[in-house]
């Protein structure tokens, strides 16, 4: 029997979260509880079981996935931003088309909608099925305690838990946390539950004169930071170091995009770093895409001017051009220098690793500066 394609209702929470409970927690080896892994997104409303399409096969739900609306600002440009996710289908349905079918439905939906990119995680081999492809940039650190030295810090760092702390700190961090140049929107109401996803435990970081100076986001599991904004980047080894002796670790990792102001701070105190490709990405809107993220890099590294011309299996024809402080991504007819096929443009504009190939010619220098661009995935919560 094929299957009903819906969106979801309020009335659909308890079996959303009874189905997704169960099919993560046999593959994850692990109990699972959405609810408090993701408090933002599972609440029992319109809006939030609304981000998410069901199969179901005599009114019982038997497969989903979900497409979180994200609004993502890079470059200077408002992107607006499908973040996918929860992908899971009742193993009694699993080899008849199920997940086919919802992922298929939520590319149409999000066409329709107007959104600009995709993204996802998960195996590569499995979403390049349905047009998305793994690239983009993200830096991987690991940072230990000789790294930062053992011997005192020269300041006391203070660091407080903003689950305990009153409503003034949390509103002043959230203040901070909007003055980034880069970051996701999000609203008061419900900044908290998205900084508590996960397990993580948010922490401001105040001086000892009580001057608020930043706040991350740490799995105190593992000492993994899933989120940091520092104003004064200069100050995140005092930082670091704080932390790491007032909580008797020797080991905090963390992922970073490859433009945050903080990436060569972690660099130069980081035991090991690795550049990873963080999701896998589809993108719709070829030219905001492109476009904003080349303006993101213009901002920390100094482009050549040129201009380039593509022609993608996927995407068609363009012409990218960079003049002073311009930028132009525009459909091109003539014949372009660059010919990509299948997903090689994604890797070609966002790839860590760019294929030799297309590093001759006379464009050779302006293909070097310009790519990859900063390709990142922003938080979902």
């Amino acid at each position: 029997m094929k299957p009903e394609l819906v969106r979801l209702k309020k009335e659909d929470f308890k079996e959303v979260v009874n189905l997704l409970n169960f099919v993560f927690t046999v593959q994850n080896g692990a109990k699972t509880d959405f609810e408090s892994l993701f408090p933002r997104i599972f609440i029992e409303s319109e809006e939030t079981m609304g981000w998410h399409v069901g199969a179901k096969i005599d009114g019982k739900l038997c497969g989903i996935a979900a497409s979180y609306p994200l609004t993502y600002r890079v470059g200077g440009v408002d992107l607006k931003v499908s973040a996918g996710g929860n992908v899971a289908v009742d193993s009694n349905f699993r080899g008849q088309g199920v997940m086919q079918s919802i992922l298929n439905e939520i590319d149409k939906q999000d066409r329709e909608n107007g959104f600009d990119i995709s993204y996802l995680h998960g195996d590569r081999f499995r979403y390049r099925n349905f047009g998305y492809e793994r690239c983009g940039i993200e830096c991987s650190f690991t940072i230990l305690r000789q790294m930062v030295g053992k011997d005192l810090p020269k300041r006391k760092i203070r660091f407080l838990d903003l689950r305990s702390q009153n409503e003034a700190l949390v509103k002043d961090v959230y203040k901070l946390y909007n003055q980034q140049s880069v970051l996701i929107f999000r609203d008061y109401d419900s900044f908290m539950l998205s900084l508590t996803a996960k397990g993580m435990v948010p922490f401001a970081v105040l001086t000892e004169e009580e001057k608020l100076v930043g706040y991350f986001c740490i799995g105190m599991n593992n000492f993994s930071i899933s989120e940091i904004f520092i104003k004064d980047t200069t100050m995140f080894k005092e930082i670091i170091k704080n932390f790491m002796q007032q909580f008797n670790t020797g080991r905090v990792t963390l992922s970073l995009p490859y433009y945050d102001p903080l990436t060569e701070q972690a660099f130069l105190y980081s035991d090991r770093c690795s550049i990873v490709q963080p999701a896998n990405f589809k993108i719709y809107n070829f030219k905001r895409v492109v476009e904003s993220f080349m303006k993101e890099k213009m901002l920390h590294e100094t482009l050549p001017d040129g201009c380039i011309t593509l022609d993608s299996e996927i995407f068609g024809k363009w012409s990218i051009k960079k003049i002073g402080e311009k930028v132009q991504v525009e459909e091109y007819s003539g014949q372009a220098e660059y010919v990509l096929p299948e997903f090689t443009v994604y890797h070609f504009l966002f790839g860590s690793l760019t294929f030799k190939e297309y590093l001759k010619g006379d464009k050779a220098n302006v293909v070097k500066a310009w790519f990859p661009l900063p390709l990142y995935c922003p938080y979902l919560t």
